[in-house]
């Protein structure tokens, strides 16, 4: 078996060993999984978050990381390999020759040698598909425009909308304090089938419940590693619901519950007393593309109220700057991992707590492309910015940063 594969198996096995262990066969030694060595974050923790890719000799990375590493040195970045990775930039800037690495296919999932036969073989395909490849996005991503999201500019109105008065503020009162899990699983249930029950109410009954999750899974990770934690907070979430309930039924709840979660918790709780027209299921289907066009559109709206785009820029790029700064002094003492590890417990415990792990990342990521960019022509150059806003910076590719840096060094 080449090492590719035996890799791909390696992995598939510790995805269902975290999320469907039922599925693995008996006597099967299941080693773990790096992190990404190139952002030191997980590749895989109850849910596959960003695409990945796995280069010819085994070593496996986040896509945008590897993309971002060979544009610099056409190797693979472990020191212990160095192996040549052979780029070809004509189908897109960052891509690599099919013969060098491998996307990750969801049908690898459904391989019976990795697991015994079950009725719900599919659903291991279907975790790893949440977030879809990501070469359709790149495509989307420079002519996104209202047209492109016809079934989006009603939900998108409604958002931006002034606050109505709440009719359901009594109806939801009793959910907004919940003690445990049972309280909120049964406020989305109640919600659900409540005959006149608004969209609004419902909404923030998955919202709620989602949220007590991601505050659970925060406390067991100050005391466990984050796959612990991840495993304590799963037999914590069993063993308050009912006994009756069938698992397919609680994931597809709690996979709703995330997308509405990580919607709202970006662009603002408060807007789930706007949405009229749109119900919770709705929303959950909406593909991931979708609700970050929804995203863009509120964050483009920010820039252009009470800010300059100098303002925002500046503001992203000491954010980074910070970051920097504190990664080197860890450096100093630790190795780069653990200094990372340290990094992000500082960042996380100074950050507002209500914020969700995919708002903070977007905007980290956003950063790092501002402050690669004015480090390199100098910070005094974001006071001459006038038509470019921070978010249309974060979005050139780097192909475009390094035109923009190539220009400046000619001069």
């Amino acid at each position: 078996m080449s090492t590719n594969i035996s890799c791909l198996e390696t992995f598939a096995l510790n995805i269902l060993k975290d999320s469907s262990p039922e599925k693995i066969a008996s006597g099967i030694n299941i080693p773990e999984v790096d992190s990404c060595s190139l952002c030191n974050q997980e590749l895989f923790l109850f849910e596959i978050k960003k695409p990945f890719t796995i280069l010819a000799c085994g070593h496996i990375y986040h896509r945008d990381c590897i993309e971002t590493s060979i544009k610099k040195r056409s190797i693979c970045p472990k020191p212990d390999c160095k192996k040549k990775v052979e780029s070809t930039v004509d189908s897109m800037p960052g891509s690599q020759n099919i013969n060098d690495l491998m996307d990750i296919s969801p049908t690898l999932f459904n391989d019976p040698q990795l697991y015994e036969s079950s009725p719900q073989k599919k659903r291991a395909s279907e975790s790893v598909s949440v977030r879809e490849t990501t070469t359709k996005k790149i495509k989307k991503a420079d002519g996104r425009k209202d047209k492109d999201y016809p079934m989006l500019k009603k939900l998108i109105e409604e958002l931006k909308s002034s606050n109505s008065s709440s009719s359901t503020a009594s109806q939801t009162e009793y959910i907004t304090r919940p003690g445990n899990f049972t309280d909120l699983y049964d406020a989305i249930i109640k919600a659900e089938e409540r005959i006149g029950s608004t969209n609004q109410e419902v909404i923030r009954a998955y919202f709620l419940f989602r949220k007590k999750l991601e505050e659970k899974l925060a406390e067991y990770i100050k005391t466990n590693k984050e796959r612990k934690a991840q495993r304590l907070l799963t037999k914590e979430v069993s063993a308050q619901l009912p006994s009756d309930l069938s698992k397919n039924a609680v994931e597809k709840r709690i996979e709703r519950a995330r997308k509405i979660y990580d919607l709202f918790t970006t662009i603002g709780e408060d807007k789930i007393e706007r949405v009229k027209s749109y119900s919770a299921l709705r929303i959950s289907k909406l593909s991931w593309d979708e609700i970050d066009a929804i995203v863009e559109k509120f964050e483009e709206a920010e820039e252009r109220i009470g800010s300059t785009n100098q303002e925002v820029i500046r503001a992203y790029f000491l954010f980074r700057k910070k970051l920097e700064e504190k990664l080197a002094e860890y450096i100093k003492t630790n190795k780069e991992r653990k200094a990372q590890r340290l990094l992000t417990k500082e960042v996380s415990a100074q950050l507002p707590s209500d914020l969700s792990k995919n708002a903070v990342e977007k905007r980290i990521e956003r950063t790092r492309k501002i402050y690669d960019l004015f480090t390199t022509i100098g910070e005094d150059k974001i006071e001459r910015v006038k038509s470019y806003s921070a978010l249309r910076i974060s979005k050139l590719s780097w192909d475009e940063i390094d035109a923009i840096v190539e220009k400046f060094e000619e001069v």
